[in-house]
């Protein structure tokens, strides 16, 4: 673990924001912006490996390259020894606000509470909250990057918390996917349905709903559809439509010129996006999960659907 800087509040007690590996953000940009960060693990062919969130070089491109040749990959959650042993650490230098990744997709936050709740008798001096993001990939990363501004602002620990408690479900996560192979093979999809989609160029759009869960939003025919549709999401459900000026990040699994693409769909219609509209690999958590190929949009907006 890094040691970083503990951040004094108002209020004069010294705290550290922290999250997952799963936010996806670069290595250097979360640790540029003082955020602790415990990493999730995955497997290929039985070798455990850390989401490091790219702080190894080539590490991106060597996993998206084994499964392109045909591996298959599996990832585990964060269990509570884990979570014990990296919070105890930062408790020892002041208190702590971990934002987890979205139980809707993970069972770990459940390990995360099981862990604060045992040190919070060994550090009664201190405080520990543990939230739920309902949010994950990119648009947890963008809760963490407005967490941090805010902790730069001047804002108290649980005065962050609170914003990220109402404000989870703000932020709006939707892909496409165009290779159906690793959703057959993790069980989302059978393989008849795979087989179907594949034969008339189906790809699904996928929404994050307002439980933090993967729901399977429309099906178009086309990857040139497809990205209309990430851009049709965004002037429907993005805060102030084609106005909108915050931050948005676009992920991919390795289809960095797909990504692009869709960048410039956007900035056509969303002109105050200019340096604003961020372009970066999706992490192997989620890709793992969804395959190669994807391109994702993540966004603040209204209410994500129920």
């Amino acid at each position: 673990m890094q040691d970083f800087t503990f951040f004094i509040s108002p209020t004069g007690a010294k705290f550290q924001l922290s999250c997952e590996s799963t936010a996806d953000l670069p290595f250097d940009l979360i640790s540029s912006k003082e955020i602790s960060t415990i990493y999730y693990s995955y497997s290929i062919d039985g070798e455990e490996r850390y989401d490091d969130m790219g702080r190894t070089p080539g590490e991106r491109e060597a996993f998206f390259g084994e499964l392109r040749a045909g591996k298959f990959s599996n990832t585990t959650q964060v269990n509570t020894y884990r979570y014990t042993e990296y919070f105890r650490a930062l408790l020892e230098k002041g208190d702590v606000l971990h934002v987890a990744f979205t139980s809707g997709l993970t069972p770990s936050v459940r390990n995360a509470y099981e862990a604060a709740k045992t040190l919070r008798e060994e550090f009664p001096h201190r405080r520990l909250i543990v939230l739920d993001s309902m949010a994950g990939s990119f648009g947890y990363g963008l809760l963490m990057l407005r967490g941090a501004e805010m902790r730069d602002n001047g804002a108290t620990m649980e005065e962050i918390a609170d914003w990220i408690k109402e404000k989870g479900t703000l932020v709006h996560h939707c892909f496409y996917v165009t290779d159906l192979t690793t959703l057959r093979r993790g069980g989302r999809i059978s393989g008849a349905s795979a087989k179907i989609a594949t034969v008339l160029g189906i790809c699904p759009v996928i929404r994050l709903d307002h439980g933090g869960r993967l729901k399977a939003h429309k099906k178009v025919r086309g990857k040139k559809h497809a990205m209309k549709a990430l851009v049709h999401e965004m002037l429907e459900h993005a805060t102030n439509g084609a106005a909108h000026s915050e931050i948005c990040i676009i992920g991919h699994a390795d289809a960095q010129e797909d990504a692009e693409i869709v960048r410039d769909m956007i900035l056509e219609q969303f002109p105050n996006l200019k340096d604003k509209l961020l372009v970066y690999p999706l992490g192997p958590v989620l890709v793992s999960h969804c395959g190669i190929g994807p391109v994702a949009v993540f966004f603040m907006g209204d209410e994500r659907d129920e």
